[in-house]
């Protein structure tokens, strides 16, 4: 994963996406969901491993958790993409929530098939929360309280979601 420096302190995209990973399993468990993790430590787990791992488990959802990165230090925002078209509606819940948090919505997309978004058994999902590559989108991530009002708002549009399927 991405890595970044700020304030003279370095900060690892794996270690931020599981800390934010377990924030959104605390908030869905607080509203009696039972959430499967692929991983329960901070260990690196390859994203073929990931699929298999939700296969096996045979989830409602799927959401991978990601920063992104870019070389253009101007880049930043909260995105999310799907693969599979019943995915959409979840990917946008989410998106409309979360992306609510930073200064751009960049939207959600089509991508051509990720090992986490070619996941058939369930509407998987995969979100960037933020730009590494980005100071202003740092400055928020590395906080928090950011951390916890984007778990909030992940969980929100989960909830948004399945009220919108009925």
């Amino acid at each position: 994963g991405a890595t970044a420096s700020l304030g003279g302190v370095q900060y690892c995209e794996d270690e931020m996406n599981f800390a934010l990973a377990c924030r959104v399993q605390d908030q869905l468990e607080s509203l009696g969901a039972t959430v499967i993790m692929t991983r329960d430590t901070d260990v690196d787990m390859s994203l073929y491993d990931r699929a298999v791992k939700t296969r096996r488990a045979k989830p409602n959802l799927m959401i991978s958790i990601h920063r992104n990165s870019s070389v253009s230090a101007s880049a930043h925002g909260f995105e999310s993409y799907y693969y599979q078209p019943y995915s959409m509606p979840f990917c946008e819940a989410v998106n409309r929530q979360a992306a609510s948090l930073f200064r751009q919505d960049r939207g959600t997309h089509y991508v051509t098939p990720m090992y986490v978004t070619r996941i058939s058994e369930c509407p998987a999902i995969l979100i960037e929360c933020g730009y590494m590559s980005n100071a202003d989108d740092m400055s928020s991530m590395i906080q928090d309280s950011f951390d916890q009002a984007l778990a909030e708002k992940i969980t929100q549009g989960v909830v948004d979601y399945f009220r919108s399927i009925g």
